[in-house]
């Protein structure tokens, strides 16, 4: 218990009391850290095979991309020729 006899300007609370909320409160955020790390640990490998899927969607779409400019610049050479 507190050991001041006067508190007129604030309020006092049983010492045990107030251990034992903190205590919950540390077990609680404890708890959370472990969801949190838990989840976090889930959602990492997810996020790799996202990431890698996006990586070789890009590079497919830039072999279409050069394989359709290569084409372009054939038919181009093609008809510069034929003008020549």
């Amino acid at each position: 218990m507190c050991f001041i006899k006067s508190h007129r300007t604030h309020e006092c609370s049983d010492i045990e009391e107030v251990s034992d909320n903190l205590c919950g409160l540390v077990v609680t955020d404890a708890e959370k850290v472990t969801n949190f790390f838990t989840k976090t640990g889930e959602l990492l490998p997810r996020i790799e095979k996202r990431k890698n899927d996006v990586i070789k969607h890009l590079a497919d779409v830039e072999d279409e991309v050069n394989t359709a400019a290569d084409k372009l610049i054939a038919a181009i050479q093609r008809d510069r020729a034929k003008l020549i």
